[in-house]
């Protein structure tokens, strides 16, 4: 199954996107909230895949699992 969710914001900024592909923050990197982490989370424990596509025109998040 793929779910992909859009929007046509601002976009998801660079460096949050840089934490959530690195999966780990420290003191001085950062994220600004919760929600995408706990997808990000949620699809890895079942081995789920997960894609972000932002930029200026809007972010893709795109969801797949497999079952």
């Amino acid at each position: 199954m793929v779910i992909a969710v859009e929007d046509n914001g601002p976009g998801i900024p660079p460096n949050e996107l840089t934490l959530l592909e690195r999966g780990q923050e420290d003191v001085l990197n950062h994220g600004g909230g919760i929600g995408l982490w706990i997808v990000t989370m949620v699809i890895d424990e079942i081995d789920g895949a997960l894609r972000y596509d932002a930029g200026d025109d809007g972010t893709r998040i795109t969801l797949r699992i497999e079952g």
